[in-house]
């Protein structure tokens, strides 16, 4: 049970983390280029978009 709670917890952390590197990042690009980032793949998007709904779920 304990290295289960350790993975969720590790699971959660790294998720907030790039969740905030993220928001990080595209505060820095619009500062520094003035403009949006680029639009991130399809393929890109395909990936994350199951795990952003898990994550979202989690936090509720």
């Amino acid at each position: 049970m304990k290295k289960l709670i350790w993975t969720a917890l590790a699971a959660l952390s790294t998720a907030a983390a790039a969740a905030l590197m993220l928001r990080l990042l595209d505060h820095a690009w619009r500062r520094i280029v003035r403009e949006a980032p680029p639009e991130t793949p399809r393929w890109a998007r395909m990936l994350v978009s199951p795990l952003r709904k898990q994550v979202e779920t989690l936090g509720t």
